[in-house]
C-alpha cells in the first residue's frame, strides 16, 4: 500500500509584509492546500496525516525524506509542520519569519508525507512524499479565487499542484549486521543489529556468484517490511537486536541471507 505520493489540488501561500521598507524584514506567510490531496495509490491522504513545510536554500537541492522523517539534505530546513484536514487537504499554518534568515532566493515546499501503517492508520515510517514548489500566481482568475496580490500558489508541472514523487530513503545510520543465522527446520531465525528506525528486508540467494537475491517468505505471512516499530523494539544502543524468521525449501542444502535498508 505504501507506495509514492502525488498531490493533485491546488496549493496557496499568501503572504502579507508586517514591516514596511525595501528589505521586507520579516514576513507573515499562510501556507496550505485546497485537497483533496492523495497518495500515490489513488487515495485520499487520511486525516492527520503529516506535511511539512521546507526551505531550501538558493543553490540547494531538495533531496527527499528518509523513513525517520529527517530530510537528506540537511542544508534543507523543515521549518514548520501540518496535518490533513478532514477534506483531505493541508492545515493552514501562518508562519512569521525575518528575511534575513530565511531569504526570498531560496524556496518554500510543502511536503505532503504518506505516514500510513494500514488503511486507515498512520504513525507507521515515512514510505515516501510528495512535493508541491510555491511560486508566483499566473492566470487573470487569481483575484477571482480571492488571491491578493502578495500571494502565492503553486505552479507545477502538468498543471496546478500535480508534481513529481519520490520514495522515502533510509536513514543516515550505519548499515545493518547479521548476528545469528539459527535453522530451525524448514525455517530460520535471522537476528541483526545496528537498528534505526528504518524499514528492513531479509533477502536470501543459493549461489552468491549469481547475483540473485529473493526477498525471504516471512513465517508469519506479513509482507516486508518490517521494522523495530513493528516488532514493538526499543531501540537502545548499538547492541539492541531485531529477529525474524523466515521460511525457507529443505531441498536447497546451501542459503546465503543478507538484511537491506529500505529505500533509495
Amino acid at each position: 500500500m505504501k507506495k509514492l505520493l502525488t498531490i493533485l489540488s491546488g496549493l496557496v501561500m499568501a503572504a502579507a509584509v508586517t514591516y514596511g521598507g525595501d528589505s521586507l524584514p520579516q514576513l507573515t506567510t499562510q501556507f496550505m492546500t485546497e485537497g483533496p490531496d492523495q497518495y500515490a495509490d489513488g487515495t485520499p491522504a487520511l486525516p492527520g496525516e503529516t506535511y511539512l513545510i521546507v526551505y531550501v536554500n538558493d543553490g540547494d537541492e531538495f533531496l527527499g525524506v528518509r523513513a525517520d522523517c529527517t530530510l537528506v539534505n540537511s542544508a534543507n530546513q523543515i521549518v514548520e509542520t501540518s496535518v490533513a484536514t478532514a477534506k483531505s487537504a493541508c492545515t493552514a499554518v501562518q508562519l512569521q519569519y525575518s528575511t534575513s534568515q530565511y531569504p526570498a532566493s531560496g524556496t518554500w515546499l510543502i511536503v505532503l508525507l504518506d505516514t500510513r501503517k494500514n488503511a486507515s492508520e498512520l504513525g507507521g515510517l515515512v514510505a515516501g512524499n510528495s512535493i508541491a514548489k510555491t511560486s508566483d500566481v499566473l492566470g487573470s482568475d487569481a483575484q477571482a479565487k480571492g488571491i491578493t496580490p502578495d500571494s502565492k500558489q503553486v505552479a507545477a508541472q502538468g498543471g496546478v499542484g500535480l508534481v513529481a514523487s519520490s520514495a522515502s530513503k533510509a536513514s543516515n545510520t550505519t548499515p545493518p549486521v547479521i548476528i545469528s543465522v539459527n535453522p530451525q527446520g524448514e525455517d530460520v531465525e535471522i537476528k541483526w543489529k545496528n537498528l534505526s528506525v528504518d524499514n528492513y528486508e531479509v533477502h536470501s540467494s543459493t549461489d552468491l556468484a549469481s547475483g540473485t537475491w529473493q526477498k525471504a517468505p516471512r513465517k508469519d505471512g506479513n509482507s516486508w517490511p518490517t521494522s523495530a516499530k513493528e516488532k514493538c523494539v526499543a531501540i537502545s544502543d548499538a547492541s539492541t537486536e531485531l529477529s525474524e524468521i523466515v521460511k525457507v525449501s529443505t531441498k536447497e542444502p546451501v542459503r546465503f541471507f543478507k538484511v537491506i535498508k529500505v529505500g533509495n
